[in-house]
């Protein structure tokens, strides 16, 4: 990696801290080569409002209690499709070795929380909870009430007895 890129991800990071996080955590994802004009217009962001436009199959679960008690705002940043996915191709994975036929779509999201940390297992939960509701595989980016960033992803794979579901690791 340049020294130029770099300097481009710390500047986008600390930008992350002293501004909205929104525009900031699509800025850093453009400077890591995510980019879409895909947006969803009119998100509030509130954690309510999240829960209402994208109900799970199973509502008013132990795991959602606690997802809305710690979160602070949940807003979907960009879908990235196949379209996406082969231009950025071209720039960040120029080998042969990429699998151009397993791009698929997917979200990510901007999501924060209202305490300073949290262990990986709550992060976890709520990667999970969020992917329930929303059927594309989903990256997650956490930001804590004390600017600590964090990366989350969820493992899907289709049900082996119902092929309508999915199985969230």
């Amino acid at each position: 990696m340049n020294n130029n890129i770099k300097e481009q991800i710390g500047h986008a990071l600390g930008a992350l801290a002293d501004g909205d996080f929104v525009v900031g955590a699509r800025d850093l994802l453009a400077v890591l080569g995510y980019e879409s004009t895909r947006t969803l217009a009119d998100q509030s962001g509130e954690v309510d409002g999240f829960i209402a436009d994208f109900p799970a199959r199973n509502p008013n679960t132990q795991t959602e209690q606690v997802f809305c008690e710690n979160v602070q705002s949940v807003r979907i940043l960009f879908q990235v499709t196949d379209t996406e996915i082969t231009v950025a191709r071209r720039t960040l994975l120029p080998t042969d070795s990429f699998d151009s036929g397993n791009a698929r779509s997917f979200l990510f999201v901007a999501v924060a929380v209202n305490g300073a940390s949290y262990s990986r297992g709550q992060y976890a939960l709520f990667t999970r909870e969020i992917n329930k509701r929303i059927h594309t595989p989903t990256v997650v980016l956490f930001k804590t009430a004390t600017d600590l960033l964090t990366l989350s992803f969820v493992h899907r794979r289709e049900h082996k007895r119902d092929s309508n579901r999915d199985v969230l690791g």
